[in-house]
């Protein structure tokens, strides 16, 4: 038996309850609450000032209207999914906010199926609108700490045995004693200490690492098949060098540098809008907390591939773009062989590389040539060099190429 614990605010819940109540109360209500959250992330004030800060801005609101902003609350997608799946695997799920009143958060462990939940208590007057007082264990600082000590005395387990699920600093008391800790779209200090980090909208996306990590043969995920889209994008750069080489290569550098910017953003909780995005949608769950470096190795490869001479562009391109991808979904679906001079990678991989590489490489170069650049490229592709085999690949098939054109 194990224990999965999930924030509800930003995790369960898309947004912030307290924010949308904020909104209901018009712009100045709204740019308050986000400049108090702002404070809280900081670590400038506690749970329990934060709270209770809102809440005085909510007295003499009726419970109903507290009722229907819930009930408009945008839920995480995979929400039920992940919690059917930790009960498939024999575990325990139980939701904790520190900002949610306790009725609401209940209502939504029974319409997700999990197991319990737990918010805080409004106090109400006889008219039943709120007094702007609130109260419960739950803002403590370590208040889902001792709940979940509750729970893990009830089940018979041990700290080791809890997943601790959370977005903000709220939950780091929890996440420290917590046997692993997942921050989902996480900012601040939760960002940098949480065991892992999954940054995406579906929560299914948390399934792959409660038990370590995504295993081989195990279902791809959303954020890897977008990233394989995305990579396979590159094929259309030399299309774009048709027309002019030399603008192209200027579009790309522009991109890169765009990108670039919107990685420190990301990893400094901030972001610049279209590109974080796309990173976000698209990062593995080992960069989260680190640059992801795979966009900018990849636009160098394209970029000197660009000026290798007709049609070895489209070649080494298409090979990276093409070969890479498949060889990656492959691996991750289907590997089971680890090669020995790179156990991250596998011999199924490496073989659906060479044969995309050759098959591609046919359209363009006789078959000894496309053999050839097939076998390079899947070596370079092969190799224990990290996000640099975007750049490796490419150019090893490049350079191969030449000599059979």
């Amino acid at each position: 038996m194990k224990l999965l614990v999930l924030d509800v605010d930003g995790v369960v819940f898309r947004s912030h309850f307290l924010i949308e109540m904020s909104r209901r109360l018009g712009l100045r209500a709204l740019a308050r609450a986000w400049i108090w959250a702002t404070d809280f992330n900081r670590d400038r004030i506690g749970i329990r000032e934060l709270v209770e800060r809102a809440f005085r801005r909510f007295r003499g609101i009726e419970i109903a209207d507290l009722s229907s902003v819930y009930e408009r609350m945008a839920i995480a997608p995979g929400s039920k999914g992940l919690v059917e799946e930790a009960h498939r695997r024999g575990w325990k799920v139980i939701l904790l906010s520190s900002g949610v009143p306790d009725a609401f958060v209940k209502d939504l462990a029974a319409r997700l199926g999990a197991d319990a939940g737990g918010g805080i208590r409004l106090i109400l007057d006889e008219e039943e609108r709120l007094t702007g007082e609130v109260e419960g264990p739950l803002l403590e600082p370590d208040g889902k700490v001792a709940r979940v000590a509750d729970e893990i005395r009830a089940l018979g387990i041990d700290w080791a045995d809890v997943v601790a699920v959370g977005d903000d600093p709220g939950n780091l008391a929890l996440m420290e004693r917590a046997g692993r800790s997942i921050g989902v779209n996480a900012r601040g200090a939760v960002r940098r200490d949480a065991d892992w980090i999954v940054d995406g909208p579906d929560l299914r996306e948390i399934i792959p690492v409660l038990e370590g990590g995504p295993a081989r043969g195990a279902r791809l995920s959303p954020n890897e098949i977008r990233r394989r889209l995305v990579h396979a994008t590159a094929l259309l750069w030399p299309v774009l060098a048709h027309v002019s080489r030399d603008g192209a290569t200027a579009l790309l550098g522009i991109i890169a540098v765009l990108y670039a910017i919107s990685e420190w953003l990301r990893l400094n909780g901030a972001q610049l809008p279209a590109f974080t995005a796309v990173t976000r949608g698209t990062v593995r769950p080992g960069e989260a907390r680190r640059f992801a470096a795979a966009p900018l190795t990849l636009s160098a490869g394209v970029a000197i591939s660009l000026y290798f001479p007709e049609p070895l562009p489209y070649v080494a391109i298409g090979i990276v773009a093409l070969g890479d991808t498949i060889a990656s979904l492959v691996g991750q679906r289907f590997g089971r062989i680890s090669l020995p001079h790179n156990g991250a990678k596998t011999l199924e991989g490496t073989i659906a590389a060479l044969a995309t590489a050759f098959g591609w490489s046919l359209l363009f170069l006789p078959p000894a040539g496309a053999a050839r650049v097939a076998i390079a490229s899947a070596l370079a592709e092969s190799l224990p060099v990290g996000d640099w085999d975007n750049l490796v690949m490419p150019v090893a098939a490049g350079l191969i190429g030449l000599a059979a054109i």
